[in-house]
């Protein structure tokens, strides 16, 4: 008979067979010791033969019985082990704990394996490593409560294939599955019906099969695919994919090459081989807690036990066993999709390479540098690492909140003490340039540099800097260094330094991270078409999508047109222009067009209402994309005004972007807006100081609204939906719609949505195509263009060599002086500002005769003369304008191709530093004549349509959708200009957008003005912040400008090829961006309602209160709006009330609306509760409720009717200086008498609720001269001004002017003091012991950070300085 061999019996011989050849040891089931979940005698024989010593100790304890005393012990300490405790003790626990830390039983101690040490400098560690015994266990009868009756059917159903020990211990277990028969999902489901953590009769664990208890991982094994868990919990038992991936990127395993393997042999043969696993279980294995959130949005701590998945396994062993063999000076990148698990990789890598050490026990790595912005992983590398060492300071953090000293010297500190692991983020970065750059003894060492997310971090500059820091090359400090010495060190730096490897994690590799980090298939070879650099390891987005690690975001993806017609106003002059220039401010004219913002925030809101809002249990979140800030503005107010009119309540938008935002008159006539300025803290006030990830993770917020912020690294799980209105291309599209593919329960099955307004699905499938599997290059950048750009440039004549090699040795002089660089690049600048002057000139009077020649003379001679004269004085223009352009484009493109190339040539070196400084100093001069006066232009039809909903599917083996890499430096041409009528331009705009008919529905009959400013850089934005204009533009932001743009060329095709081949549109796009990111400048403040929005936004700067809300309704009753509410620093209710004309009773309607509040106290405190917390609605004082009248100016009724009503109301004028400076003036102010009705009630109903005594009570208790002390102090404070009130509230006094400056509080029992709280720096302070403090963290009354303690007049004497201060300042 021939045997079957389709059984799942002859998969599991042979893998026995195999792992046994390996090293593993078999054992039987008859052995196995089910109540103990223990392979007892593996274990005895371990300690008794590796521990001598520790054995004998035990048995003078234990004489009798020993060994079953000894298994006792160690059956206790697994079973310590909670599968549902989250605290760190716990994790000397269980299985993973006892393989770990061992256990401790009176004076003996034991160790239950021995890892292998890092290095082999001690034998007898080595020796105790080579005796862990592995024993592998085939169909073990696990469970105590098998036995009974039915033995064999029991025992059928109680047996788990295969499971592993180490030393007794139980480590893992394997259910296999013959696919012939079944398949791997057979395996998964018996795992989740029968091999379950409880016996379902009798209610008891299952030893084996607890969690953290038992055997570490389960692994489900098919001769094709395998699958793992490390947590039983029956049907909720969640399996993760433990394959390979196939070559193409794809889930799965491929067909081994030799067919008597199987496909899944690399489990037994790679990963469980005993030397492995035992790694795995040192240096892997972990234990995470973790926040979740279930589908109702509870949230539990949560611990989990991480075992890698096969890629993170593999990629860390790659790179420990490349940096073994290769040692440093190399650089590896990994292409990692989201998904993949990075976080751990970069841990578990940062550590084994920290802990490497070479033939001669000596670490690899000085230090391993991780660079990230993620603070997430900086807490997991702390946790993870710890438990690895189990010691203290293994993870340094560099930043400012940790630690003493600046970050310069805890950096210098770390690596001076070689720490092994220093996490810096990509801004911090620099500094360790600097901490290694002062100390000779730091380049000496070798160091490993981890970047999370490799775009440009280290690329350019900055690579180049940290390679020259890092040099090996030491020198005395007796020897003099001339420029030419650092010169060489610098060129033998750039051909790669030999005590330095770099390691780059990313999802989306540009050309330029390939080029520069990708390993070439020969290395010996330079980078050629046939010999391209590629990833060191990939794990694909194809990969992780087939896995179910992310989901596919272009499955319902959905495109809009805007269908639109412009005309001409009738009447008005038609004018000649350039008809590219005028097309891009056409289409940015309509983009923040009111009508097109709001027919497209409808769609986005109806469309969220319908589809996505009720998905995940309601919590489900959506994105709006936007094209810059001012959009984002715009569509922040559309979309709250949408919301109000439709009295959508549950649906709430969030707007993140950088900076303010001010609309000018030229932006559009509404007036509005007009000079408003917008941030994101005006525009939401209900964030109340939170971090805006957290506070979108809340039901407050259901939508995000963003300008170039959140796009790329922010994961929120619940995003369901994004809406598009940006033109996305390359790495940032995909990045922006990966925001979309985390996972969360239930999102898998209701899918996510896209829905795009701008771009076309060819593009959006062109921009994701090349990360679907492996990113490849089409070629490899020239790096000979760069010799041909440097002849370019000298042939120009611009500068001499002299001056080149002058400013060369003025910067690498010890007495750098920037004054002696700009007077060497001077004669440069003015050879081509001359130059440029007079070229400019010529042009300017060569176009005006051509224009007249064309107009008045009828001769074809003349008129061709005028043309070719006009087209020489161009071509002389723009040939100065590209030598700028090339002097950038030289500098980037022999920074980048120097770190690829070894060119060895000083001359280089030398240009590309100094067309480095001599760029910023060339400055053309705008003329005016391609402006384009829109004024005359108006919208008369617009319509929205929805093109197609569609699944955007990725393609396999997609050859056309490769990267490009940069092969076009310095070909800039100056592009001829098409001038066409303003009606021409029109008309082809209203061909190329109107697809469809058009009805008279669609009709708009208003005129608006249309200039609009270039659409914003992040970067751009981020370097004007930190300098005024005119520095930033001496500075490197064209250059960010010019990069951001070549980024996003693939989305804006002919528009950004107008950018990049006009020097005029260049730089008139970067003085618009600078000048839209300025300081807070008044204006004339024209209408009431601006007035109160510019307070309403900086309430708590200008006036000490919280805002609450704006135009509050008062009722059906009563028909009131307030125009105002908030709650001060005190706790008080505050109502504000604006005068709009001189003749308003502005008064009579505040006392309306003060009586209104004290009538409707429980509505107040909900509008608190809502607005600031339960705590703080709990805390309401009514007796300091107050109404705040502001206006330009105030009559003497108005000063004297407030002076005759006891009510606490103020009298506060505004005034503008010039253009610049708003400033409040308290014209007259009544406080109330102490303790109100209001005030009483509020006493009595908390009565009951503390013991706190009154402030008044204090007050009246204390002794004559504590009570004369007090008054004394209330004199003196209520001297300092007109202004100056005092209101005494229910736990202290209140002394303030708009707002607190001090608070006092009477203290007459225990040691009799008055305590006073000043609004101070306490940095700026000199703090007096026993007399003052800085109670900045610790809790007390009032408001104030300075805490002062007077117990008498001398004491007073000391405080009065400090009082003044605090008026003063406030």
């Amino acid at each position: 008979m021939i045997a079957d061999v389709t059984k799942e019996a002859n998969l599991q011989a042979d893998i026995i067979i195999q792992m046994c050849q390996n090293g593993w040891i078999p054992g039987t089931g008859s052995k196995y010791d089910r109540e103990r979940a223990l392979y007892p005698q593996d274990a005895l024989t371990f300690v008794q033969i590796t521990q001598p010593q520790e054995w004998e100790k035990f048995t003078r304890i234990y004489p009798n019985d020993t060994e079953r005393h000894f298994l006792d012990a160690l059956v206790a300490q697994l079973k310590k082990a909670d599968a549902n405790a989250t605290d760190l003790q716990s994790r000397t626990y269980g299985t993973l704990g006892v393989l770990r830390h061992g256990i401790k039983s009176h004076n003996a101690r034991f160790s239950l394996c021995q890892f292998k040490p890092d290095h082999n400098l001690n034998p007898d560690t080595l020796a105790r490593y080579r005796q862990n015994i592995c024993r592998i266990v085939p169909e073990l009868v696990y469970s105590p409560h098998a036995s009974g009756t039915d033995a064999e059917a029991k025992a059928k159903r109680w047996r788990i294939d295969l499971v592993l020990f180490i030393n007794g211990l139980p480590v893992a277990t394997l259910e296999l599955k013959s696919e012939f028969k079944q398949t791997v999902n057979s395996a998964i489901n018996q795992y989740k019906k029968t091999r379950l953590p409880k016996d379902p009769a009798t209610n008891k664990p299952e030893p084996l099969l607890t969690f953290k208890r038992g055997a570490l991982v389960h692994f489900a094994v098919s001769q094709y695919e395998v699958y793992m868990t490390t947590r039983l919990a029956g049907d909720d038992t969640f399996f993760l994919p433990f394959n390979k991936g196939t070559k193409e990127g794809g889930a799965g395993n491929d067909i081994p090459e030799d067919n008597h393997e199987y496909a899944t042999s690399y489990l037994w043969n790679e990963v469980l081989l005993p030397d492995n696993l035992l790694k795995i279980l040192a240096c892997f294995v972990h234990l995470q807690i973790e926040e979740k959130e279930d589908w109702d949005g509870k949230k539990v701590k949560k611990e989990s036990l991480i075992f890698p998945r096969y890629h993170q396994w593999d990629v860390v062993n790659k790179l420990i066993a490349a940096a073994d063999e290769e040692g440093t000076g190399n650089k590896y990148l990994i292409q990692h999709s989201a998904g993949s698990g990075k976080s751990n990789s970069i841990a578990w890598t940062a550590h084994q390479l920290s802990c490497l050490h070479n033939e001669k026990g000596e670490k690899r790595f000085h230090s391993v540098i991780v660079v990230t912005d993620r603070t997430v992983l900086d807490d997991q590398l702390q946790d993870t690492i710890y438990q690895f060492e189990h010691a203290d300071g293994v993870v340094g953090r560099i930043n400012n909140r940790e630690g003493e000293g600046s970050k310069s010297e805890k950096l210098a500190s770390a690596l001076e003490h070689s720490q092994p692991i220093i996490i810096v983020t990509i801004q911090t970065f620099p500094f360790v340039l600097k901490a290694i750059e002062n100390s000779t003894s730091l380049k000496e060492r070798t160091y490993a540099i981890i970047a999370d997310e490799a775009h440009s971090s280290q690329s350019g500059s900055t690579a180049r800097q940290l390679k020259e820091v890092l040099m090996s090359e030491g020198a005395d400090d007796d020897v003099v260094l001339t420029s030419e010495d650092i010169l060489d060190a610098t060129l033998a730096a750039r051909s790669g330094s030999s005590n330095l490897n770099f390691y780059a994690f990313t999802a989306t590799p540009k050309a330029k991270t390939l080029e520069l980090f990708g390993r070439r298939p020969n290395p010996h070879e330079p980078a050629s078409r046939t010999n391209k650099p590629a990833a060191y390891h990939v794990y694909s987005m194809r990969q992780a999508i087939e896995e179910g690690f992310i989901l596919d975001v272009l499955k319902n993806y959905t495109n809009y047109k805007v269908a639109y017609k412009l005309l001409q106003k009738m009447g008005d002059k038609d004018q000649e222009v350039d008809s590219n220039r005028a097309k891009i401010r056409l289409n940015q004219w309509v983009t923040l067009h009111e009508h097109n913002v709001a027919q497209k925030v409808k769609v986005i809101v109806e469309h969220y209402r319908q589809h996505v809002m009720h998905l995940l249990g309601g919590q489900a979140k959506a994105m709006v994309v936007t094209s810059s800030r001012k959009a984002a503005v715009r569509y922040k107010l559309a979309f709250d005004k949408y919301i109000a009119e439709m009295g959508y309540g549950k649906i709430a938008a969030m707007v993140a972007f950088s900076g303010e935002v001010e609309f000018q008159e030229n932006d559009m006539n509404d007036l509005a807006l007009l000079h408003q300025k917008f941030t994101e803290i005006s525009m939401n006030p209900a964030l109340k100081g939170r971090d805006m990830r957290k506070a979108f993770d809340t039901d407050d917020y259901q939508v995000m609204l963003v300008a170039n912020k959140f796009q790329t690294g922010f994961d929120q799980p619940k995003l369901c939906a994004m809406y598009v209105d940006k033109a996305l291309g390359g790495v940032e599209c995909v990045q922006t719609l990966s925001r979309l593919n985390r996972t969360y329960p239930g999102k898998k099955e209701s899918g996510t949505f896209v829905l795009d307004f701008y771009n076309e699905p060819d593009d959006i499938l062109a921009a994701f195509q090349p990360y679907y599997q492996t990113a490849e290059l089409t070629d490899v950048s020239n790096p000979d263009q760069v010799f041909d750009l440097y002849e370019k440039l000298r042939a120009m004549g611009i500068f001499l060599w002299h001056e080149v090699e002058q400013l060369c040795e003025a910067f690498y002089s010890k007495k750098k002086s920037n004054a002696k660089i700009s007077n060497i690049c001077l004669p440069a600048v003015n050879r081509w500002a001359m130059r440029y002057t007079s070229a400019k000139e010529a042009y300017i009077s060569a176009r005006q005769i051509y224009e007249l020649t064309k107009r008045d003379s009828p001769n074809p001679i003349l008129l061709a003369n005028a043309e070719n004269s006009f087209k020489a004085c161009k071509k002389e223009k723009d040939r100065l304008e590209i030598f700028k352009k090339d002097l950038g484009s030289f500098v980037r493109f022999y920074e980048f191709m120097s770190q690829i190339v070894a060119y060895d040539d000083k001359s280089l070196e030398k240009l590309s530093l100094y067309c480095r400084h001599l760029r910023p100093l060339l400055r053309e001069e705008a003329t005016d004549e391609d402006d384009v006066d829109l004024s005359n232009v108006e919208m008369s039809h617009y319509r929205l349509s929805k093109i197609q909903e569609q699944h955007i599917k990725l393609e396999e083996d997609a050859a056309e959708y490769k990267l490009n890499p940069v092969n076009d430096v310095g070909t800039a041409k100056a592009k001829d200009k098409k001038e066409e009528f303003l009606s021409q331009v029109l008309s082809q705009l209203n061909e190329l957008f109107i697809t469809e008919n058009l009805t008279d529905k669609d009709m708009l009959n208003y005129a608006f003005v249309v200039y609009d400013k270039l659409a914003e850089n992040k970067l751009v934005m981020t370097q004007l912040d930190n300098n005024t204009r005119e520095q930033a533009m001496l500075g490197d932001f064209t250059k960010a400008i010019d990069e951001a743009v070549m980024d996003s060329n693939e989305a804006h095709k002919e528009m950004m090829m107008q950018y990049l081949s006009s020097p005029d549109v260049a730089k008139g796009f970067a003085h618009l961006i600078a000048s839209g990111v300025k300081e807070l400048s008044g204006k004339a403040i024209t209408i009431e309602k601006e007035l109160q929005s510019l307070i309403e936004s900086r309430m708590e700067t200008f006036l000490g209160v919280r805002f609450l809300d704006s135009e509050y309704s008062t009722g059906k009753t009563h028909r009131g709006r307030i125009d105002s509410l908030g709650l001060d620093e005190n706790n008080c209710p505050v109502i504000i009330e604006y005068k709009r004309h001189s003749n308003e009773n502005v008064i009579n309607q505040g006392l309306f609306y003060l009586d209104w509040l004290l009538d409707h106290k429980a509505e107040f405190k909900w509008l608190v509760m809502e607005k600031l917390g339960k705590e703080t609605a709990e805390a309401i004082d009514w007796s300091g409720t107050r109404l705040l009248c502001i206006a330009a100016d105030f009559n003497k009724y108005d000063e004297h009717a407030v002076q005759q009503i006891n009510r606490n109301i103020s009298l506060i004028r505004y005034k503008l200086f010039s253009d610049d400076l708003l400033m409040f003036e308290l014209v007259n102010a009544v406080v109330e008498n102490a303790f109100s009705e209001a005030a009483n009630d509020t006493l009595t109903s908390t009565a009951g609720k503390r013991n706190t005594r009154t402030h008044s009570e204090q007050l009246a208790s204390a002794s004559t001269k504590l009570a004369t002390l007090f008054e004394q102090l209330k004199s003196y404070v209520l001297s300092l001004g007109d202004e100056v009130q005092y209101k005494e509230l229910k736990l202290y006094g209140a002394f303030r002017r708009l707002r607190n400056f001090v608070c006092a509080g009477v203290y007459p029992v225990t040691d009799p003091h008055i305590r006073l709280w000043l609004k101070l720096d306490p940095e700026h302070i000199q703090l007096e012991e026993g007399f003052s403090r800085d109670v900045t963290h610790i809790g007390h009354w009032g408001t104030g950070n300075v805490e002062l303690v007077v117990r008498n007049e001398n004491d007073l004497m000391k405080a009065k300085l400090l009082i003044e201060k605090a008026y003063q300042e406030n």
